[in-house]
């Protein structure tokens, strides 16, 4: 069994400029922003004997449970995409966060695909940097959400308190900011 999990992420700055139209047009944008205590997690196994092995079923559990005989069946799309890319055998997935997050604003389906990417590169045993991982995290959510933006990925999956600059031609650079400024404020 693994279990890996991803922050949110909370922007405060900089929304739309991290959309791939406007960082193509204008061959730059930023956001500022910061990955909060609340995160996705995501829990993997795959049973010896029962549905994944013997009966070849993927179990997907998230709001919803579904049991199919193929990746393409899978309905969660961050889940479909990623098992996809990686073409995983029959396994056991269980998704799940520290709030509601569907519609919050807070990233989440970047988080779960990210969270999900962990997962599956420890049952593979492969290794990948932090910024590869955001970099494919965003290339599978587009599959799926054409809207997805830099900032997504990479604010969930950097960490941090950051300014995160985002180049023509998908070259992304970061930077951690000090957090000073949270230390003056009235109560």
């Amino acid at each position: 069994m693994f279990i890996t999990n991803c922050p949110l992420r909370i922007s405060l700055f900089g929304g739309s400029t991290d959309n791939i139209a406007f960082v193509e047009k204008y061959n730059y944008g930023a956001v500022i922003s910061f990955a909060c205590n609340l995160r996705t997690y995501i829990m993997s196994h795959q049973d010896r004997f029962g549905y994944n092995i013997e009966a070849g079923r993927y179990i997907i559990n998230y709001s919803k449970r579904e049991e199919v005989r193929s990746i393409s069946e899978i309905k969660n799309d961050p889940i479909r995409v990623v098992l996809d890319y990686f073409q995983c055998d029959p396994m056991t997935l269980t998704m799940s966060s520290d709030i509601y997050s569907q519609g919050s604003g807070l990233a989440s389906s970047s988080s779960y695909i990210l969270s999900l990417i962990k997962n599956i590169l420890l049952i593979k045993k492969i290794n990948m940097s932090t910024l590869d991982i955001c970099k494919l995290a965003h290339k599978l959510e587009l599959k799926f959400n054409p809207y997805c933006g830099y900032q997504d990925p990479y604010g969930c999956g950097i960490g941090g308190f950051k300014k995160i600059e985002f180049y023509k031609g998908g070259n992304v650079k970061y930077n951690f900011l000090t957090e000073d400024i949270f230390k003056y404020y009235d109560v």
